[in-house]
């Protein structure tokens, strides 16, 4: 067993916390040198970041993030943690990765567990949280083996305690407030073992003997353990408890069974660490988190910010349009509904910079407006600094707020601090989705508010209504080098180094998930790669070099930002905020390490693997794995000399990409699944079947320059047959060492071929609507429907909620263990598939209501009503007479109309008493009906997963024995013609 041993920090170890922050140290010296967490025997952080107690808040959830993905913990795999503080530690990591496995909490204080089970369950609603109200060794028995992690808290002192004390009299102390008799008692056991070096021997020898069956018993993938000086209990000099804890830290050295990382922590004087962190973070209500200063003061310096007044706006004169009331969950020690996150926006988020605005006699409020410099011109338009943002409160961001005195542009575009809905809603689907696709992450955002004011944008003649954006900013996602550029202080070494790892991540993570952000500059990226701003940022076709803002560059195409990295990096190496005269090459260095090994681990989440399965009989980073990315990243950036198909919003874009990789990793699964698949037909699903060899030249704004087509014909144009014919060669020579792989994975891991598969589907699936064309015209549709009243402002924040949500690429199980993939949205209903792991897919059709409903609803309710009036006999919808295929189908018998659970709507009550049918070709199916919440779900039969890929036939929904008609979303040219 390996263990990293961290050294006593001084005043920089005063919180509880830096056991986490220990991790990042380990994390990021790896980064930089290419060590292994497991070889790193030592990492002074404080020689690198000094006493700044910020970062503990910083990098918390960063922290744990890069712990997780640093081992391949799976999202679906097994956390046991033992005798853990009260604080969340590890949650805030699994939240990151979405985590839906299981995790169990062995805590012998009934109070204490129940407390800290509250906070998990807060954090990662989708896992299974077991609590064990029992010391370890009594609970061994309910725990798995073959965990993937276990992170042990105070747990070798929980065992020399168990040893020195009856079972009956620890239960007594666990369950109770330690009296000072108790502590007493445990101090007099304490100086005994001083005393008596033979009991000491023999408590160091019991205690490390019953870890070592108890690793051995749960078999976990990592440990990670803390020892640490209690407080009340024990003296402040080196105890007996303390040096039996070392030695059995040093036997534990010798072993070398699995991962393990050894915390030290050190409290300081007359600070409670555990209350230190919970009135810091989630003790304090919603409301005073406006009242305080913002972290990103403490965290840039006072000397970036300007303030400003600012207004309460009556909140009768806006709307809170969309909330992610998931983000208000940790406040006041329980989540927030939406109904509540409503109303704290109303109360405590509405301000303007316009007094005019202001609610009469209200006083004002004081928010910051972050100074920026920007040495390579790009980012600012000649504004000083935002434009229109400010900062409010501990953590809140307010886009849209209004003109700022920074704002000096001539340019009225990037002036007049105004936002409007529809870039207001754009970048929340962005970051809210990018948030977590993304591992290097977003800023992510609260809420879309419309204040009710109409305003003008350049890309529509009619007026839209003008939004504020709530941001949040937690941890930095909004600290940027145009801050550091503007501050002119020295940085450390290591923290560019580590602004240079993230960088390399997060153009991995684009070109993986293909998105592109095609407008970089340094005031749209934070010091840890999170993305900002997203005017230029979509999801693409294929991965094809194109383009967003301009064909100027070729660092703003898809799969060739990394050369606009390398020019920030560049501008930060030359800059004097580079103190400790860290090398450009040494940046690229690690870009380019970073980079690499980010798109290997990435590119076994496209074949569909689970990563903790994987590791035990594979290499993430073998020769075979780099061939294949390296294959796979040249043959994917291949295209058609369709020079104007480069613009990602283009008509044609669709065709430009050579292959499509995505498509193929997420069909060809299924297919040698159902049999061989000759060369032919593996050739057949990669090539992009929208391709086509056409010619075209570039013409918006001026045309691309000669030297940028130029540089893509060179490297990346395919203009002749014989050029294809030649590629398809490296194709499929790609394809039989990617079959290899597939072989090798199945010999070795055979019972997870099914859900591989599943992942490979769900993974691989475009986001069509965060590609230009539909996501535009979608979101401009919406927008202009909520305007007119087409449309009820519940059911708008509905359906920009589902945007986000079918966009989302992580894997999401339902309690059926089903995928849902393949989404496609109407006005009031969407359809999708859900995936099985089984190797089926059910088609669906969800009707989203509300209590207002929409003229779509009421519609389609008197349709229903008439349909029930005709067809009274449910059984003569079906007539196995006439429909020989049904003749074994029994009709779902479906509830009366009072009898529907939780159905508070006469809406969702008329689709529980209609018979629904789905027709897939000339077949006809019964299907079921059940209500989620504001959704009713219309449920088709499970059906070959082979038949969405061999002659994919499309759904069509009936109630009785009508198909149901559903209006696309379009951006209408006439509102009122088109509803």
């Amino acid at each position: 067993m390996k263990v990293c041993f961290q050294n006593n920090f001084g005043r920089f170890a005063a919180v509880s916390t830096i056991r986490i922050y220990l991790i990042l140290c380990l994390i990021f010296s790896s980064l930089c040198t290419g060590i292994s967490l497991a070889d790193i025997s030592y990492y002074d952080a404080k020689s690198v970041f000094g006493d700044s107690k910020y970062l503990q808040d910083l990098y918390i959830e960063e922290i744990w993030l890069d712990v997780l993905n640093s081992y391949n913990i799976s999202p679906e795999g097994v956390v046991i943690v033992v005798s853990p503080e009260k604080y969340p530690g590890i949650g805030y990591g699994l939240s990151m990765i979405n985590f839906r496995g299981t995790v169990y909490v062995v805590e012998p204080d009934p109070s204490c567990l129940n407390e800290i089970l509250a906070r998990y369950r807060e954090l990662i609603p989708n896992a299974r949280i077991h609590g064990i109200c029992n010391l370890l060794s009594q609970a061994l028995s309910e725990l798995p083996s073959n965990a993937d992690i276990l992170v042990a808290g105070h747990i070798l002192e929980d065992m020399i305690l168990e040893k020195s004390f009856s079972a009956e009299y620890l239960k007594e102390t666990f369950t109770k407030k330690m009296s000072s008799e108790n502590i007493e008692a445990i101090q007099l056991q304490t100086a005994f073992l001083r005393a008596d070096k033979k009991m000491s021997d023999r408590m160091h020898n019991e205690v490390r003997t019953e870890w070592n069956i108890n690793i051995e018993k749960l078999n976990p993938k990592l440990v990670i353990i803390n020892w640490s000086k209690h407080r009340e209990i024990f003296d402040n000099n080196e105890s007996s408890f303390s040096n039996i804890i070392k030695n059995i830290i040093r036997d534990l050295n010798a072993s070398d069974k699995m991962p393990l990382i050894v915390e030290q922590r050190l409290y300081a004087r007359g600070q409670n660490p555990d209350n230190w962190y919970f009135n810091r973070r989630t003790g304090i209500s919603k409301e005073s988190l406006c009242q305080t200063l913002p972290k990103s003061v403490d965290r840039l310096g006072s000397k970036i910010f300007v303030t400003m007044d600012a207004y309460p706006v009556d909140p009768k004169k806006a709307f809170v349009a969309y909330v992610q009331n998931d983000l208000l969950h940790l406040f006041n020690g329980k989540p927030s509904d939406e109904n509540q996150a409503r109303d704290f926006i109303s109360r405590n988020l509405l301000l303007s910079l316009d007094p005019a605005d202001g609610i009469p006699g209200a006083p004002p409020v004081k928010v910051y407006v972050d100074r920026q410099a920007d040495p390579m011109n790009m980012s600012l338009t000649e504004n000083l600094g935002s434009g229109r943002a400010a900062y409010y409160g501990d953590r809140f961001n307010l886009k849209g707020i209004g003109k700022t005195v920074l704002a000096v542009s001539k340019d009225v575009i990037h002036s007049n601090g105004i936002l409007d809905m529809v870039g207001g809603l754009k970048e929340m689907i962005c970051s809210n989705v990018l948030q977590t696709n993304i591992r290097t992450g977003a800023s992510s955002v609260l809420s879309v508010i419309d204040m009710k004011k109409q305003v003008e944008v350049p890309w529509v003649k009619q007026k839209v209504p003008g939004c504020l954006l709530i941001r949040l900013d937690d941890h930095g996602e909004l600290d940027r080098p145009v801050h550091l550029f503007y501050r002119n202080e020295p940085v450390s070494g290591d923290r560019l180094r580590r602004f240079a790892a993230r960088l390399g991540m997060q153009d991995a993570e684009k070109f993986i998930e293909r998105v592109l952000h095609g407008g970089w500059s340094a005031g749209n990226v934070s010091l840890d790669a999170h993305l900002i701003d997203y005017d230029t940022v979509f999801a693409v076709h294929g991965r094809a070099p194109q383009w967003s803002y301009r064909p100027n560059w070729l660092s703003d195409f898809f799969g060739l930002e990394d050369l606009g990295q390398k020019e920030l990096m560049k501008a930060v190496a030359d800059h004097p905020i580079n103190g400790d005269s860290v090398s450009l090459a040494e940046l690229y260095k690690i870009f380019d390490k970073t980079r690499k090994n980010q798109l290997e681990q990435r590119f076994l989440d496209l074949v569909g693997v689970n990563l903790v399965e994987f590791n035990k009989h594979f290499l993430v980073h073998s020769p075979e794995i780099e061939s294949l990315v390296q294959r796979f990243f040249n043959l994917s950036m291949k295209m058609y000399p369709n020079f104007k198909a480069t613009a990602a919003w283009d008509k044609e874009n669709i065709c430009l990409s050579v292959y499509d990789f995505s498509r193929f990793f997420r069909y060809y699964p299924i297919v040698r699944k159902n049999g061989n698949c000759d060369d032919k037909t593996a050739l057949g699903l990669i090539r992009n079947p929208h391709g086509k060899m056409k010619k075209s030249k570039e013409t918006e704004e001026g045309g691309m320059p000669d030297d940028i087509e130029n540089s893509l014909t060179k490297d990346f144009v395919v203009s002749s047959d014989a050029e294809l014919k030649e590629l398809d060669k490296q194709v499929l020579e790609f394809i039989r060492d990617y079959e290899k792989l597939l072989v090798s994975i199945d010999e070795k891991l055979p019972e997870s071929s099914a859900e591989n598969l599943l992942r490979a589907y769900v993974v691989n699936e475009e986001r069509t609507y965060m590609i230009p064309i539909p996501a535009n015209e979608i979101i401009v549709g919406l927008t202009m429907y909520y305007k007119a009243g087409k449309i009820t402002s519940q059911q708008f924040s509905d359906f920009i909620q589902l945007i986000v949500e079918v966009s989302n690429r992580i894997p999401q199980f339902d309690a059926q263990g089903r995928c849902q993939s393949d989404a496609r949205l109407y006005l009031n209903a969407y359809t999708t598939n859900l995936i099985s792991r089984d190797g089926f897919y059910q088609p669906r059709l969800t009707f989203l209501h509300t209590p207002q409903m929409s003229e779509t609803a009421q519609k389609l309710l008197k349709e229903i009503e008439n349909r029930n009036a005709e067809n009274h006999n449910e059984n003569s919808i079906i007539n196995s007479e006439d429909n020989p295929a049904m003749s074994n189908v029994k009709p779902t018998i479906y509830p009366a109309k009072n009898s529907v659970e939780n159905s508070s709507d006469e809406f969702s009550q008329k689709l529980h008493s209609s018979l629904w049918q789905v027709k897939i070709g000339d077949v006809m199916y019964t299907c079921d009906v059940q209500r989620e919440g504001r959704r009713t779900h219309i449920t088709g039969p499970k059906l070959p997963l082979k038949n969405l890929i061999i002659d994919p036939i499309e759904p069509h929904f009936f109630s009785g024995n009508k198909e149901v008609k559903l209006k696309p979303v379009i951006c209408p040219k006439d509102l009122k013609n088109a509803i």
